[in-house]
């Protein structure tokens, strides 16, 4: 078999491969990473919370990271006063803060804060719907 025999060959194996996959991930079943292995996505304002915290303790621990570079980034610049590239040391410094500074907003405002926000509104409409779902005192039909 020559080489662009045995490369068309596989090329076609591979081809009829990803379509057979494709055919079972959009019946939900065989596909990697989630779906078709029975379990459920289950969101609860419990989960998002938790999810919440966790953003909370990457900023956290970005932050710590943050104060132990700008430390030692002030210990070297402090070497280095009286040279020129002391005011490459000073840009670079308020770039690295602005950045961090942008990094832990987004971590505690845009990720934790929006994750606590829409757990607040996950219980306020569960609790919504549950009191729909509730019969009327006096008719015993349910509330609309």
């Amino acid at each position: 078999m020559s080489f662009q025999d045995e490369w068309a060959s596989l090329k076609a194996e591979a081809a009829a491969s990803r379509q057979e996959n494709a055919r079972m991930s959009l019946a939900g079943a065989g596909a990697k990473n989630g779906g078709g292995d029975g379990t459920n996505l289950q969101v609860t304002p419990s989960v998002l919370k938790e999810r919440a915290k966790n953003a909370m303790t990457v900023r956290h621990d970005f932050a710590t990271a943050d104060d132990m570079a700008m430390s030692e980034l002030k210990a070297a610049r402090k070497g280095l006063d009286g040279f020129e590239s002391v005011t490459g040391i000073d840009t670079f410094t308020e770039r690295w803060q602005s950045q961090m500074n942008y990094l832990k907003g987004v971590l505690e405002h845009g990720v934790a804060g929006q994750l606590r926000s829409a757990a607040q509104s996950f219980k306020s409409e569960d609790l919504a719907q549950a009191a729909k779902q509730k019969p009327d005192e006096g008719t015993g039909d349910k509330k609309k």
